[in-house]
């Protein structure tokens, strides 16, 4: 997520309410393949209860390599620090 988030970086983070979510939130995944990972929410699918997220950094795995992510995936939300304007 760099170049906002970089290694080192704190955040504070909430127990993720699914329904609550939006495009440009930021949230801690755990994906089965990869690991915790933090990435942005590129998109909502309610109709397969999954999501499409996005690194802030090009060079972060891609969306298309994680492809949608599951709702029981993401644990946390990030609270703060958050981008502005985004």
């Amino acid at each position: 997520m760099a170049p906002f988030y970089r290694e080192g970086t704190y955040c504070f983070c909430r127990r993720a309410q699914v329904d609550k979510l939006q495009i440009g939130d930021v949230v801690i995944a755990n994906l089965t393949a990869i690991g915790l990972v933090i990435k942005r929410i590129e998109s909502i699918d309610d109709e397969s209860k999954s999501l499409r997220l996005r690194g802030d950094n090009p060079a972060s795995i891609s969306s298309e390599k994680m492809g949608l992510v599951p709702y029981e995936a993401i644990l946390y939300r990030v609270i703060w620090p958050r981008k502005a304007g985004v």
